[in-house]
């Protein structure tokens, strides 16, 4: 007969997460001025963005896990949560330069020393802006949890988990910024592998799914966000004791996906994006 257990629990979320981005764009082109001449244009375009999200809240989680045979077991989480309290600030700066017969040192040097013009040279754009909303988001996305565990022998174990992720379409509450922070509903994938190469030796390996909730970018529109869905790799060492463990491994992920890196231009661009991450833990209980 299957056993069954059933969990509660409740966490304090405390957000603060300060990005700084800072990105620029060269362009050298040539064109043909009034008197007939072919003249060189060199422009550069800088974006620096600085964003600041405070916030906190509760959330609440509820689990049951079912041991299905002795080799199998099934488990669901469910979080729902609440913000009682969120402030965003932003901070955007946005300069254009465009000269001609100028090198791109010359442009470089003159954007920073933040000159209004230089020689052949002038300023086309330059835009400050700073945001600030003390406006709730309210409710959270609710994240669903699934996931199956066989122990195929008592050295090795074979994992599936789904990962729900709901969508956000409430962030107009954040003044100013339109929709950028609104999220469609994801659902990730991971698969894990645990085999024993001695009592208490095992090794880790993991394949998982890391999709953008940011919603796919669409043609003839400006200032949209990047969207990158990414795959990765997992590999872990651990050393087991009754009442201990100590695990090092790494994290490789690599996403292709589209992006509008000009500003102020309906252009979509190719890109990718790679990461790779060492991670070291170590638990004791007594």
């Amino acid at each position: 007969m299957p056993r069954v257990a059933i969990g509660v629990g409740l966490n304090y979320m405390d957000v603060d997460e300060l990005v700084q981005e800072y990105q620029d764009v060269r362009e050298l082109t040539n064109a043909c001025s009034t008197a007939g001449e072919s003249v060189d244009f060199t422009s550069l375009r800088t974006q620096n963005v600085r964003q600041h999200l405070l916030g906190y809240g509760l959330q609440l989680m509820l689990a049951i896990q079912v041991i299905v045979t002795e080799r199998l077991s099934w488990a669901l989480t469910l979080k729902p949560g609440q913000f009682f309290s969120q402030s965003l600030d932003q901070e955007s700066e946005v300069r254009g330069i465009q000269a001609n017969n100028l090198t791109q040192s010359a442009i470089d040097a003159a954007a920073v020393q933040n000159q209004g013009a230089t020689t052949n040279g002038t300023v086309i754009s330059e835009i400050n802006n700073t945001i600030s909303s003390n406006k709730p988001l309210g409710t959270p996305p609710l994240e669903i949890r699934s996931g199956v565990a066989y122990f195929y022998s008592p050295r090795l174990l074979l994992s599936l988990d789904l990962d729900y992720h709901g969508s956000v379409t409430n962030s107009q509450n954040i003044v100013g910024l339109g929709n950028a922070y609104e999220k469609k509903a994801i659902l990730d994938y991971a698969m894990g592998l645990e085999y024993y190469i001695t009592p208490s030796v095992p090794i880790r390996l993991g394949w998982f799914t890391n999709y953008d909730a940011r919603p796919t970018l669409e043609a003839s529109q400006i200032g949209q966000r990047d969207h990158i869905d990414c795959n990765g790799e997992s590999i872990f060492l651990a050393w087991v004791q009754p009442n201990s463990q100590i695990g090092a491994g790494f994290v490789f992920q690599q996403g292709w996906g589209q992006a509008q890196k000009v500003s102020g231009s309906a252009a979509i661009q190719k890109v990718a994006a790679s990461s790779l991450t060492f991670a070291f833990s170590a638990t004791h209980s007594l």
